[in-house]
This record gives structure tokens, C-alpha cells and sequence, in this order.
């Protein structure tokens, strides 16, 4: 289960999972932007999940993701990856419309599933 969380600040949640290069964060290769999961939206992402509970969960990545700078044989925690910037944008734009149309307000529980 995900709980949706909007905790305080809103700017810069993003920085613990997809730090910008310009902040000795990761580079984007072109056309790509950083991508975090569980979402950035959620209590179990990078800013919140980080947090002791009892202790922070570690971030990871994978060999496709072109991030070096995170581990990859870690099982437990958030993850980052690039992906292709459009395709990061729209799946932003589908999760808010899945709020908005499901009433999915803070600490509302909610499941993610794969259909491939």
C-alpha cells in the first residue's frame, strides 16, 4: 500500500531522489529527466520514505537507469531512473488525474499495479 501524502514544502522533494546536476546532482542526458519511485506525491517516496521510521530507507537505482551515483543490489527503499522526459511528464499528468478522479486526498491508501 502507498499512502498519498502533500507534506510541506512542496519545492524541492524532488531533491533527495533526482538532485539537478547544477546541485552536484545526477546529469540528464538529452531528453531525459529523473524519475522517482514510489512517486514524489506519496509518503513513501525519497523526501518523506528517507525519513527514520525506524531508520531511513536507502535509495537505488538499476543498470538501464544511467544513474551511478546509487546503488543497485539494494532491495528495500526508493528508486531513481531516467526516462524519457515526455513520457516522465505524461505519467505525472495520469497520477494527478487518478487523484483528482478517484478523490485520493492525504494519507489515503492506495495500490499500484503492473499490467505489461
Amino acid at each position: 500500500m502507498i499512502l498519498r501524502g502533500c507534506p510541506p514544502p512542496v519545492q524541492g522533494r524532488g531533491d533527495r531522489a533526482c538532485p539537478q546536476a547544477a546541485s552536484g546532482g545526477y546529469p540528464r542526458p538529452a531528453d531525459y529527466s529523473c524519475d522517482e519511485y514510489p512517486f514524489r506525491s506519496t509518503w513513501q517516496g525519497s523526501f518523506t520514505g528517507s525519513l527514520p521510521q525506524p531508520a531511513p530507507y536507502p535509495g537505488r537505482t538499476f543498470s538501464w537507469c544511467q544513474i551511478s551515483a546509487l546503488p543497485q543490489n539494494v532491495t528495500d527503499g526508493w528508486s531513481a531512473c531516467m526516462i524519457p522526459a515526455g513520457q516522465n511528464s505524461s505519467a505525472g499528468s495520469l497520477l494527478n488525474r487518478f487523484y483528482i478522479e478517484n478523490r485520493v486526498i492525504e494519507r489515503d491508501a492506495f495500490r499500484v499495479w503492473i499490467v505489461a
